[in-house]
C-alpha cells in the first residue's frame, strides 16, 4: 500500500524483498548487499548487524558461495547499493521464506564459518 501511495506521490521507493509464487506457495526474493555484513562499516553506512557478527570486507561470490552451502537459490545482480553507489556494484538475490534479518545473520554466521576454515 505505501508503495503503491508513494508512487501516486511520484516518491521513488527500493523495495528489498518481494513476494513471488512459486508452485502454489508464497517464497520471499531478498537483496543482500555485502555491505549490510561489513565489520568496516557504520550503521549508517549501511551495516545491519553487530559488528561482533559481521565479517570485513564481505565479497558478493563469498555470500553467494554461503547461499548455496546453506541450500538457498540465489543469484548476483548488477545492482550499485544506494548508500554506496559509488563503490559497491553487486546485489545477491536469495529466495527464501526467512525474515531478512535472521537470513542476514545465517549468511554472516556461515560466512564467518568458511573464512575460519
Amino acid at each position: 500500500k505505501h508503495f503503491e501511495e508513494a508512487l501516486l506521490w511520484g516518491m521513488r521507493l527500493r523495495p528489498t524483498s518481494r513476494k513471488v509464487w512459486v508452485e502454489g506457495e508464497m517464497v520471499k526474493n531478498h537483496i543482500v548487499w555485502p555491505s549490510f555484513i561489513d565489520s568496516e562499516l557504520s550503521r549508517r553506512e549501511g551495516r545491519r548487524l553487530a559488528k561482533r557478527l559481521c565479517v570485513r570486507s564481505p565479497k558478493a561470490e563469498e555470500l553467494l558461495n554461503a547461499a548455496r552451502q546453506l541450500g538457498l537459490k540465489s543469484k548476483i545482480h548488477s545492482k550499485a547499493y544506494p548508500r554506496r553507489w559509488h563503490r559497491e556494484k553487486n546485489a545477491l538475490e536469495i529466495e527464501t521464506d526467512l525474515p531478512r534479518t535472521q537470513l542476514i545473520r545465517t549468511l554472516a554466521e556461515e560466512l564467518r564459518k568458511e573464512r575460519s576454515g
